[in-house]
């Protein structure tokens, strides 16, 4: 087994190597079944609920073998991992899933190459698919809201291109042998131009002016590589992309950090700010929640900027109390937005299945009464 230089693995472990497991079988007709067909072929097996495959890709992603592994670490002078082979064979079986035809079924793919939005996609796609099964036990129709397109998270590229390297007058200054390669290629450059100038030129210097014309690029590539060797500057093969104003799409109210986080944040309230109406939305929600007197000393502290460790002092209880009882009210929130969420949706983008509670007499999604048996209690969950 072996790997070259272009990140390429082409040996076999334990008598397999990845072409085993290209096998296609296109007779299935579903995701699901072609989910399980290529579990199958990979050999997947769980423990404890986590996903393994066949030791194959143990040994071949490896980072710590010298020898017959695929290397997914970023290096100056190496192909990046999405070019290798073994990626390459990863995404065909990846098509071969998502290659069957579903426009009957009406679902759509949306794919993310930022992770964080990504993360966010699947859990709003989680939710809604509890949902929806929760109300009236619907299949989705899939369209082109974010929350109902199957998530599909894709490694991104470059987020910019990287700056051509350029030889500056310092750099002539500082360096003699990359003077002596520019003075040589000026030299070539305006004899090229006096050749092509010239009318009635013999043979001789008609092979001279193509010579130069192609070998003035060579030079200039040379030039660049003695810059190289001789500087050693820091070439980025996946620069972070750049810094700017903050994409408030991206904030996850599923997510406990960023809720704890927000909670924090304090800002005079303008409805043309997007981070003033989130958090008119965060006031909203806490309003309509009923914590308990502790939650809510802890929750108030929190948000006027104190410390763990102070409000444990303010309040005379240990930290980790003071942690549990935090965690609890921001579970109480995320639960409230959640409510709210799936609330919206049913008004906004897909009819709702509704009940009326036989005490409060509100009208509510089925979704909000627990089931006795196989029928639903005339009490909502709020009221029992």
């Amino acid at each position: 087994m072996y790997l070259d230089n272009n990140n390429h693995f082409y040996g076999k472990i334990n008598g397999k190597s990845i072409g085993s497991f290209l096998k296609f079988n296109y007779n299935l007709n579903t995701c699901e079944e072609r989910i399980d067909f290529v579990n199958e072929v990979l050999e997947m097996y769980k423990v404890d609920g986590v996903e393994f495959y066949n030791e194959y890709f143990d040994e071949v992603y490896d980072q710590d073998r010298k020898f017959g592994k695929i290397d997914i670490v970023i290096g100056k002078d190496k192909s990046q991992y999405t070019e290798s082979n073994i990626a390459s064979a990863l995404e065909m079986i990846a098509n071969y899933i998502l290659a069957v035809d579903e426009k009957d079924k009406g679902i759509n793919y949306k794919i993310y190459t930022s992770e964080e939005l990504f993360n966010r996609a699947c859990r709003e796609y989680n939710v809604i698919n509890s949902v929806a099964k929760a109300n009236g036990g619907l299949d989705m129709n899939y369209g082109e809201n974010i929350s109902e397109a199957f998530p599909i998270f894709q490694l991104p590229k470059n987020f910019k291109k990287v700056k051509d390297l350029k030889v500056e007058k310092k750099d002539l200054e500082k360096y003699p042998p990359m003077k002596d390669y520019t003075d040589f290629y000026e030299y070539l450059k305006e004899e090229s131009k006096r050749l092509w100038n010239t009318k009635g030129l013999s043979k001789e210097d008609m092979v001279r002016r193509s010579k130069i014309k192609k070998i003035l690029p060579e030079i200039k590539k040379d030039i660049i590589e003695v810059k190289k060797q001789l500087q050693m500057p820091i070439i980025w093969k996946a620069p972070l992309k750049d810094n700017g104003s903050a994409d408030y799409d991206e904030l996850d109210m599923f997510d406990k950090n960023v809720v704890k986080v927000l909670l924090q944040v304090h800002k005079q309230v303008d409805l043309q700010d997007d981070l003033s109406c989130i958090l008119v939305d965060l006031d909203n929600l806490i309003n309509n929640i009923k914590f308990t007197e502790r939650q809510y000393e802890v929750l108030e502290l929190w948000r006027n900027g104190l410390t763990i460790e102070n409000i444990s002092k303010e309040l005379h209880v240990k930290e980790n109390t003071v942690s549990i009882t935090l965690d609890r009210a921001i579970d109480s929130i995320i639960k409230q937005y959640e409510k709210e969420y799936e609330e919206w949706y049913y008004l906004n983008i897909r009819k709702g299945t509704y009940k009326k509670c036989s005490k409060c007499g509100e009208v509510k999604l089925i979704s909000q009464f627990s089931k006795n048996g196989n029928r639903l209690r005339g009490n909502c969950k709020d009221c029992k």
